[in-house]
């Protein structure tokens, strides 16, 4: 890449390598563990006595209070009161800024981005007590929080930060700085005269240093492309077969399920129904509730296990456009309240059923299945939604639902949905075990994709996962309409990846949600 200039300080951009963690990883923890929000991110009126003005690789940096700049670095003095330097303007609407950020002390400021004439601002703060980095919103009237990403900083106090802007995208990486690395953060933003920073240096041990600037290389240009949501309908799976993708989903739950087509998984065609209320056990029904297909190809047919009436039953196809017809003569657990079932095949062609059973909430089960007589063995509750933690926040209800397994290097990755769906904060958690029964250990920083006010994404949960042909894994959910509207539910599709840890599994990370234009996957 072309470099346009070095300058050695830039707490502004490790302002935006923290609102990074966000897109790639999980979104806000445990709220018990969060500190208060801060308003560093409201209009700051506070006016600066005895500046001093450094101009780095062309950027002029007003330091105010005990901020300083020394040996190529900005950070502030302790005990001062502030310690800021403000970028009014980069002087340019597209560029890449790299920079070192390091955090010595325990609690510490951070950088508001856009900082003149601008009501919508962003805030990046650090907090080494939680090794979390907390990317807040501004909209000129409230403070939201957007995510939080986990650093550690006892192990590398120094963090590579990339902050890259283009007209109305802005994208932030940690430490993974190439062209074809994942964003950390990827929001929206509106287009602007100039965009600035404002650098909190905190009580002193927050400092920045060796940053430069370079082209803006994460252009779409020519390239295919898609944009959040990509179809409509709720609780979606999909099914690869033969150069086609087939999207089944909640999409008309009084009269049974249709399914759409795509060669590219943005443009869909509608095919109709594929399977009518009437046409297995257990309908017609005069309360509908046909919920979350799930389709299989399985020895040369198609196999789907539906939900109807809060009761599972399979029905069976030669095409994945159906019809599919009644193949169970019974539901696989009479009874009994269950819903969402998810069929899991091992490396030893055994079978895993996963499901939700509903007594006074759903909790989540797995099971030996025998495909022959459909029934199952050795049950196991999975995953009962633990109360004061993000899977049972306020008034959303006691649920844990739409669980989809995958095995990856020897372990078993538990995906599943908490909190009602009505609610905002219904959101995607993950559990990982050694066997397909568990014991699954829930991952600390779950939920591992959760809402986004600044990008207008509510209620994002009940996925799956598939492989594309090229080998990518991709996520797809829905979400709620709108900030008012729950219904109808839209369908998104947002990567995944495993990322390698020291000690134990790989670490199962989702790049989303996301609403900015994205890559096509391949």
């Amino acid at each position: 890449m072309k470099r346009i200039a070095r300058y050695a300080a830039s707490a502004a951009l490790l302002s935006l390598m923290l609102p990074a963690m966000f897109a790639c990883t999980s979104t806000e923890g445990p709220k018990e563990t969060e500190p208060p929000v801060s308003d560093s991110a409201a209009p700051d009126t506070t006016v600066p006595v005895d500046d001093g003005t450094v101009t780095l690789g062309g950027l002029k940096f007003v330091l105010g209070g005990g901020a300083k700049f020394e040996n190529g670095v900005i950070s502030g003095t302790k005990g001062a009161q502030d310690n800021v330097a403000v970028c009014e303007d980069v002087g340019t609407m597209s560029v890449c800024i790299d920079i070192t950020a390091k955090l010595a002390g325990t609690t510490t400021g951070g950088i508001s981005f856009k900082y003149k004439d601008d009501d919508h601002r962003y805030f990046l703060s650090f907090d080494k007590r939680n090794s979390r980095v907390r990317l807040t919103h501004y909209n000129g009237l409230d403070i939201s929080v957007v995510g939080t990403h986990t650093v550690d900083f006892d192990k590398d106090p120094e963090v590579k930060i990339r902050i890259a802007f283009h007209n109305t995208t802005l994208k932030v990486f940690i430490n993974e700085i190439s062209e074809d690395a994942w964003p950390a953060f990827d929001v929206p933003m509106k287009t602007y005269r100039n965009k600035g920073f404002k650098l909190d240096c905190g009580s002193g041990t927050l400092s920045f240093s060796s940053v430069e600037c370079s082209e803006y290389v994460y252009s779409l240009t020519g390239v295919k492309k898609y944009t959040n949501p990509v179809a409509t309908g709720a609780d979606p799976f999909i099914l690869y077969w033969e150069g086609t993708y087939y999207l089944y989903s909640t999409n008309a739950p009084n009269d049974g399920y249709k399914v759409f087509t795509s060669t590219d998984l943005v443009n869909w065609t509608d095919r109709g129904f594929c399977l009518r209320n009437g046409a297995v056990y257990g309908s017609p029904t005069p309360s509908g509730g046909y919920w979350a297909p799930e389709v299989y190809h399985i020895d040369g047919r198609f196999y789907m296990f539906y939900t109807v009436s809060e009761n599972i039953g399979v029905a069976v196809a030669d095409s994945p456009l159906g019809p599919f017809k009644k193949y169970s003569e019974g539901f696989l657990f009479p009874g009994k309240r269950a819903i969402d079932a998810n069929l899991f095949i091992d490396d030893d062609g055994q079978m895993y059923l996963y499901y939700v059973i509903a007594n006074n909430g759903n909790d989540i089960y797995g099971a030996k299945f025998d495909f022959k007589t459909l029934t199952v063995s050795d049950e196991k509750l999975i995953i009962s939604p633990t109360p004061n933690t993000w899977e049972y926040i306020g008034n959303a209800g006691r649920v844990a639902e739409g669980p989809c397994m995958i095995k990856h290097n020897g372990y078993y990755y538990l995906t599943y949905s908490a909190n009602g769906y009505p609610s905002h904060d219904y959101a995607i958690g993950c559990a990982v075990a050694s066997s397909p029964l568990g014991d699954f250990e829930r991952y600390e920083d779950n939920p591992i994709l959760s809402k986004s006010p600044a990008l207008d994404v509510y209620g994002p949960g009940h996925h799956s996962m598939f492989y594309t042909p090229g080998g990518e894994l991709i996520m797809v959910y829905h979400r709620h309409k709108s900030e008012t509207e729950v219904h109808g539910r839209t369908t998104c599709i947002d990567r995944c990846r495993f990322v390698p840890q020291e000690n134990g599994p790989d670490k199962l990370e989702v790049c989303g949600p996301t609403s900015t234009p994205q890559r096509l996957p391949e």
